[in-house]
């Protein structure tokens, strides 16, 4: 930068000599004798001759001062270069609470800094969330295999098989929901690796088929579920945007311990696109755990325990599949006394 600073001056004032230069050929190179008092006027080898050595000295000012301002210049435009370089390689030796905060003016590198700074947030949200779900992967996994391990020795106390038929009924209770949990566990991976192919979806159709998946665990659970779906079409994937409503139902069932136990389920258009809200009837959420309802392994008021039904991935799932969609998702105690839970897919702009 100081070379091209430098170059730029000196070819600058070059270009003012040349064209000096250029003017004195209109200046005549004989004697010039001035009509009013007799005397002679500098001719263009006396002007050449004065404006020669002046030029030189003109370039070298130019070159100094080019060279000089240049470095001065470039230096406090690049200074800030320096904090960004510093940033880069913090959060490349493995650092992701480095933050370059640069502040001022709003310039191009306080543009830059400022995108490195966000995308540095999302992406040590990123990997601490996956540092998380693999934490709390690993754990729920090995539960059922503890679990397992530990009937099969108080079984092998009991030569008589006395509790056999118990045995082999938590048994299966166990592996049911171990290959629940591994099921889950690959769909929310297959989300996440990749987008699906979209088409056009009418979403009556989806609620349809989703109310009837839940039909029979509502039917156990003495939970009535409601729908009202105004005709709407969306972009996007059927399979998954089935699980998505079919993921918010079970939720609703699974976590509804109301004396009259309801799931509303509502399809509607809005300004920007479709809205799909579903809310149950419970005892209450505790606000403080709403925002951490869509992390794998969290549910209601407490991490997932080996009694309960589900694998805890299900608003994870719907929260993967709204992302996958491009829609909003909103999570926030409802007025019948359990959760409201929100997905506002963009069709229009």
């Amino acid at each position: 930068m100081t070379a091209a600073f430098a170059g730029f001056l000196v070819l600058a004032g070059a270009t003012l000599l040349l064209v000096a230069f250029a003017v004195l050929r209109f200046v005549p190179d004989e004697a010039v004798q001035r009509s009013g008092d007799g005397g002679f006027a500098p001719n263009r080898s006396d002007l050449i001759e004065v404006l020669a050595p002046t030029a030189g000295y003109a370039m070298l000012f130019f070159v100094v001062i080019g060279v000089a301002g240049g470095w001065l210049l470039s230096g406090r435009l690049l200074r800030p270069l320096d904090r960004i370089h510093a940033g880069v390689r913090a959060v490349a030796a493995g650092d992701l609470t480095h933050r370059i905060a640069l502040r001022g003016a709003p310039t191009e590198y306080v543009e830059l800094a400022e995108a490195f700074d966000g995308m540095l947030d999302r992406v040590e949200h990123t990997v601490d969330s996956q540092r998380r779900f693999a934490s709390n992967a690993s754990h729920e996994l090995r539960t059922p295999i503890a679990v397992i391990r530990t009937m099969l020795e108080v079984a092998a106390q009991d030569p008589d098989g006395t509790d056999y038929d118990e045995l082999v009924r938590r048994l299966e209770i166990t592996n049911r929901r171990s290959q629940n949990l591994v099921d889950a566990l690959l769909q929310l991976a297959r989300i996440e690796a990749g987008p699906r192919t979209a088409g056009r979806v009418e979403l009556a159709a989806i609620v349809l088929q989703a109310t009837d998946a839940v039909h029979g665990e509502a039917e156990a659970s003495a939970v009535t579920i409601s729908t009202t779906v105004e005709p709407c079409v969306l972009g996007g994937d059927a399979v998954l945007l089935t699980q998505l409503i079919v993921n918010l139902l079970q939720n609703g069932i699974r976590h509804n311990r109301a004396s009259d136990a309801r799931v509303l389920l509502s399809v509607e258009s809005t300004a920007s696109g479709v809205a799909v809200i579903v809310e149950n009837t419970g005892q209450g959420v505790d606000p403080h755990i709403i925002p951490t309802l869509t992390e794998p392994f969290v549910r209601g008021s407490s991490r997932i325990s080996s009694g309960t039904a589900g694998t805890g991935l299900g608003l994870a799932l719907v929260a993967t599949i709204a992302a996958a969609h491009g829609a909003r998702l909103l999570v926030e105690p409802s007025q019948l006394g359990g959760l409201r839970v929100r997905v506002d897919f963009v069709t229009r702009h």
